[in-house]
């Protein structure tokens, strides 16, 4: 089966559509959340409805090992 994902200018996504795009899926996402490994306000951020929502931007800088305690 393949997933069809939009290319919008959007920097925070949701886990499911981060999963899609990274193949981390949401409990890895979570399981970095809960041991600091990615901070709030710098990788990750609530929305108003309480979701996670993912900066690709972020991600991208921690891949490439720039972000520090990110």
């Amino acid at each position: 089966m393949t997933t069809s994902v939009p290319c919008l200018p959007v920097d925070y996504i949701q886990l499911s559509v981060f999963e899609t795009i990274t193949g981390y899926s949401a409990d890895a996402v979570q399981k970095k959340i809960h041991r600091g490994e990615w901070r709030e306000g710098l990788v990750w951020r609530r929305a108003p409805d309480g979701r996670i929502l993912v900066s690709l931007r972020a991600y991208h800088r921690w891949v490439e090992n720039q972000v520090q305690g990110a």
